[in-house]
């Protein structure tokens, strides 16, 4: 599908590709992984073109198309939804005007000559459409849409009217349609809630092409890829299966390496202890040279050098009263837009809500509410005895000051804190020596991310409130802060849409359905457990419900002889038909027909009707047979 062959690239920072040579091949989908700033992104604008390697070239064959979804979005929209997702279709809707073009003129043309001319090309244009699948294009667009959490009712609005994170969720259901051959996905579940990043993991199971993906999401990972790529000091390790199987395979590896490393140190000890031995015996000093000279052509076992990881833990806080936050019949809305009524909780100390929902179903309003950013519509917030609260938005990396340098954007904000415990600070966060002078403007999504993580730190709170915390960050630090919330004596809120952070952090859980909260006294698997069980409660009352209309309907059931003639007359009626079909299309066949225009115009009118009526037969036809 693709290969890359002694592909380098370095920046002034650092070397990011070291001469690798790689690919990816039809059918595979492919989890790129390595720690924040290893060049994952790098590789994947590079595969695009959008950047230029320093040596080394990429093979792509010809006639086949790539599709890249960036991490952050970029140019702009300037129709509706609606249009953008038709915007890929261009093919489609261009086969489409010319149909009714065609339909046109057929209506108006009287010469025999030109008439036949155009009911031909109206046949293989009919054909083009069906082979380009113009008949399923709108329901695709509905699959995708609505999978990815848009209504209905989005699809006339202007994109301009979405935030950033709708419009990412359009830019990947435009990817989705397109259905490249090869599809680069760049942190692809950063803008979606946990339904629609379960509906993207079902999509990219069955996906015909070939899929390279960057997540840090290794539920995400486990359920979609079946290959792991990971990029580490400028060079691929390559491992078949899932992150989980990674996992499991790069620690055994770790371990053989590890083991092998021993014997041959011990070995080459053993040897250098006979040389120097034997080195100035009489009988012996030959052999021993020959024995040095072997012993440096031995190639030496390296073992790989450890990633660097973040490494904090939240600071203690003066202790909060054992109430921490209550909220009494709490209600929020916007005009006539009603986000969520009638909310009651009690939060106490060392409690650790998440809360979970669909994207815009109130779990970032709830949080300015608490935080009084806003005021409710209805209902009372308060905190209890001592609380000093920590806040960590969804723009929190996104609102550093990009001029600033690393340690400039740390001391600002604490300084009464010592320079030299700011950059001990940092240090844990991995920006050590000249990194702390490095520019905002120059960090990646992950590094922005850690240095928010670095600045929440500086100021001590015993009720901590993160929004979405661990958006661009790697694995590795994601599980530091994961154990850090764990250990953490305070009280946390989380929203997060990692579940693997759900099932580690949660005590509680505050759900938002059909515009109202429910709180579930219990962790994350306890919650999606309830969940399970009530929507079997509702399947199984549907169940109950088609069984009783089903057995009230048997009661009104049309006597039996009456049912069977009824099917008599359908089947002959079907009979009919299908006769009446396979006439027309030899009338239509034969190029007298078209010497008279109205003639040949009634004859397809009365084909296509016998086709219709002949579909709605047979469908009546299944249906009367079932409830015999």
């Amino acid at each position: 599908m693709i290969r890359v062959e002694n592909l380098s690239k370095s920046y002034p920072t650092g070397t990011v590709l070291r001469g690798v040579t790689w690919q990816v091949n039809p059918g595979e989908r492919v989890g790129l992984i390595g720690a924040n700033g290893a060049g994952k992104s790098t590789f994947l604008k590079i595969l695009t073109g959008e950047i230029d390697p320093d040596g080394g070239k990429i093979i792509f064959p010809p006639r086949r198309s790539i599709g890249y979804l960036p991490q952050e979005l970029v140019g702009n929209f300037s129709g509706t939804l609606d249009e953008e997702m038709w915007a890929v279709f261009e093919k489609i809707r261009g086969i489409g005007k010319a149909l009714e073009e065609i339909a046109h003129s057929i209506e108006e043309t009287k010469d025999p000559e030109a008439l036949h001319e155009l009911v031909e090309k109206q046949s293989r244009l009919q054909l083009e459409f069906e082979m380009a699948e113009g008949y399923t294009a709108e329901t695709r667009i509905g699959r995708v849409l609505f999978g990815l959490g848009f209504k209905p009712e989005d699809r006339r609005r202007p994109m301009r009217e979405f935030s950033g994170g709708w419009q990412m969720r359009a830019a990947l259901a435009r990817l989705l349609l397109a259905s490249p051959d090869l599809l680069l996905l760049d942190e692809p579940t950063n803008h979606l809630d946990v339904t629609a990043i379960e509906w993207l993991e079902d999509y990219l199971a069955d996906y015909p092409g070939a899929v390279l993906l960057i997540s840090h999401d290794r539920m995400f990972l486990d359920s979609v890829v079946n290959r792991i790529s990971e990029l580490e000091n400028g060079h691929f390790g390559e491992y078949s299966g899932t992150y989980s199987d990674f996992v499991e395979e790069k620690e055994a590896r770790r371990e053989s390496a590890s083991a092998a490393h021993d014997r041959q140190k011990k070995e080459i000890t053993r040897q250098e202890a006979t040389i120097e031995r034997f080195r100035f015996s009489a009988t012996r000093s030959r052999q021993a040279k020959s024995r040095e000279k072997q012993l440096s052509k031995i190639e030496r076992i390296q073992l790989p050098r450890p990633i660097p990881k973040i490494f904090f833990r939240f600071p203690v806080a003066p202790p909060s009263g054992n109430l921490v936050l209550s909220g009494e019949r709490l209600a929020k809305r916007y005009e006539n837009l009603e986000v969520f009524s009638k909310l009651s909780f009690e939060l106490r100390r060392g409690d650790r809500l998440v809360l979970v929902g669909p994207n815009g179903c109130g779990k970032s309003t709830l949080l300015r509410l608490i935080l009084g950013e806003e005021e409710p519509s209805e209902g009372l917030r308060s905190f209890g005895h001592n609380v000093k609260v920590g806040y960590y938005s969804q723009q929190q990396a996104d609102s550093l000051e990009g001029s600033n340098s690393v340690l400039d954007e740390a001391y600002l904000e604490a300084p009464d804190w010592k320079l030299g415990e700011v950059r001990n600070l940092l240090a844990r966060f991995l920006f050590k020596d000249e990194e702390v002078f490095k520019k905002v403007s120059q960090l990646s999504g992950g590094e922005k991310s850690r240095l928010a993580l670095a600045k929440l730190l500086l100021h001590p709170a015993n009720l901590l409130v993160l929004d979405e915390p661990t958006n661009h960050l790697d694995i590795a630090s994601k599980d530091i802060l994961a154990s850090a919330l764990v250990s953490y004596q305070g009280t946390v809120i989380l929203v997060s849409h990692d579940r693997y952070l759900l099932d580690q952090i949660a005590t509680r859980v505050l759900a938002f359905e059909d515009k109202r909260a429910l709180l579930y006294d219990g962790d994350y698997a306890y919650y999606r457990l309830k969940k399970e069980e009530q929507l079997l409660a509702k399947a199984s009352e549907k169940k109950e419900a088609e069984k009783k209309e089903k057995k009230e309907s048997k009661g009104k059931k049309v006597p039996l002889h009456k049912a069977l003639l009824e099917v008599e007359e359908i089947e002959a009626r079907i009979m009919n038909l299908e006769e009446e079909i396979a006439l027309l299309e030899e009338r239509m066949a034969d190029p007298s027909l078209y010497v008279d225009p109205e003639s040949a115009q009634e004859t397809t009118q009365r084909y296509q009707q016998a086709k219709l009526e002949l579909e709605g037969s047979n469908a009546l036809w299944m249906e009367r047979i079932a409830g015999i």
